[in-house]
């Protein structure tokens, strides 16, 4: 999807546009901000999407499709604030699955390693291996 296509569906979200409507030139340019700022942060967080930082709203975000919705729903709750309005629960709701669904992925995808001293704790089966040190 291009960036526009995630900005004109989160602004949609935020009901400042309507379905017939394109976003307005600056407040698009506005969102691409926001939207590079908020996939930095999920980089940075370990949400790896191989995000690079697109220059035009008319580039193609290249992640993967799973990460469309996640992404259109938290750009919404993230630019909430500039517009003042109340978004619907289901829409913050569907923002807080979406990215707990692209965090478990990366934990399914690279699991943690235990280390090398033969014993520790996994937080994922919430007990200890290998014995207690």
């Amino acid at each position: 999807m291009q960036a526009i296509q995630h900005i004109a569906r989160a602004m949609r979200l935020l009901r400042v546009i309507d379905a017939n409507e394109a976003p307005e030139a600056k407040e698009a340019e506005d969102a691409l901000m926001t939207l590079n700022a908020m996939l930095r942060r999920w980089e940075a967080n370990g949400v790896s999407l191989g995000w690079n930082n697109i220059a035009s709203v008319t580039d193609e975000l290249q992640v993967p499709e799973e990460a469309d919705e996640a992404i259109s729903f938290n750009l919404a709750v993230r630019l909430r604030p500039e517009y003042g309005v109340t978004l619907e629960p289901d829409v913050v709701q569907t923002a807080r699955d979406g990215l707990a669904s692209l965090r478990r992925d990366v934990l399914i995808a690279e699991p943690l390693a235990h280390d090398d001293c033969g014993y520790g704790y996994d937080t994922r089966s919430d007990s200890y291996y290998g014995g207690r040190p």
